[in-house]
């Protein structure tokens, strides 16, 4: 019989091959070979099930506070700067001022970074004034499973610089808190440790799966644009107008200044800070004392190969004797127990 007629797939070959296979089988078995080529068939037809790789599990990321203890607005600045980077990796980050923050609070903050300046002789700035009591009294909690770091603002000419910072990170310690990075104390010019301590806090809190960390964590330049006393902007002088009049003892003046291409923006309350010269005549007073060759090469106050004359001249206080200046005099000459005294 020809099967083709009635719509029969397989080729002559593999009708003679089925035909033979048949051939003296009992019905029972013809009901078995009907099952088997039934699941057999069915089997084909599933797709084939692979199990697709599992992606790593990517660790949450901690929730941070900033707190800021800030006097003149630079702690605050930092701050933000901070929280603005922490928000940038992908952190859910809140900044507040210690003046504000609800020291309940302290005990479900697991991850704390502070920065705080040093008002005067070592004590805090106004608005870290109760926060500070409060962590140095009976009420403070244990801080078991907290994370800290703190970064100190201050004057090495004071004699207790940045002690606000110090006493805070020692205090949290106390509580039981745990360091996620150690102090770091900024001087006057605090930019570039400022940005060496972000970028250290960042790369401490990513995770060690995080792809990003490689690609986003670089904020060396995160205070370049910034206009500071090592990176003033050349202003041009539009108005120097005198006030007092002719024989006056004292000689005030109203001067303009254009700013039209820096991107500051001032605001009511704001202040500019002139980076002057040392008067020349003083300076060639002070090599010719100490008999100094002004032409001689050292390192100026950016790490910048220049002359004495010129160091002198532009980059170094000269005029005020700073107690970081004594303690490098009495250590040269041999005199530090007389400073103690």
């Amino acid at each position: 019989m020809n099967m083709s007629n009635l719509g029969n797939p397989l080729t002559p070959a593999q009708w003679e091959a089925l035909n033979r296979l048949v051939e003296g089988v009992t019905p029972e078995q013809l009901v078995w070979i009907n099952g088997y080529w039934a699941g057999f068939s069915a089997a084909r037809q599933q797709p084939v099930s692979v199990e697709s790789p599992q992606p790593p599990k990517i660790q949450a990321k901690p929730e941070i506070t900033v707190l800021f203890g800030s006097q003149t607005g630079n702690a605050e600045k930092l701050a933000l700067l901070l929280h603005s980077r922490l928000v940038d990796h992908g952190f859910l980050a809140r900044v507040e001022g210690m003046g504000s923050y609800k020291t309940a609070q302290i005990k479900r903050d697991r991850h704390l970074l502070i920065v705080v300046s040093t008002y005067g002789e070592g004590d805090p700035p106004d608005n870290a004034l109760a926060f500070h009591e409060f962590l140095f009294g009976k009420k403070a909690p244990k801080l078991d499973g907290t994370q800290f770091s703190v970064l100190a603002l201050g004057d090495s000419s004071y004699e207790h610089f940045c002690k606000t910072g110090r006493d805070i990170d020692e205090r949290l310690a106390e509580l039981g808190a745990s360091r996620l990075l150690s102090r770091m104390d900024c001087d006057v010019d605090y930019e570039d440790t400022a940005a060496t301590w972000i970028d250290t806090v960042l790369t401490k809190l990513h995770p060690a799966n995080d792809a990003q960390t490689d690609s986003v964590l670089k904020t060396e330049s995160v205070l370049v644009g910034t206009y500071s006393k090592k990176n003033p902007y050349h202003a041009k002088l539009l108005e120097n107008l005198r006030l007092t009049g002719r024989g006056s003892s004292k000689d005030v003046r109203h001067i303009e200044l254009s700013i039209a291409d820096s991107g500051l923006v001032y605001e009511p309350g704001d202040s500019l800070g002139i980076v002057a010269r040392n008067w020349p005549q003083r300076v060639n007073e002070l090599l010719e004392s100490l008999k100094l060759n002004g032409s001689a090469t050292v390192l100026g106050a950016n790490g910048i190969e220049t002359s004495l004359e010129q160091a002198l001249s532009n980059d170094f206080e000269i005029t005020t004797l700073t107690r970081p200046f004594l303690e490098k005099y009495a250590e040269l000459s041999g005199r530090r127990q007389a400073l103690q005294h």
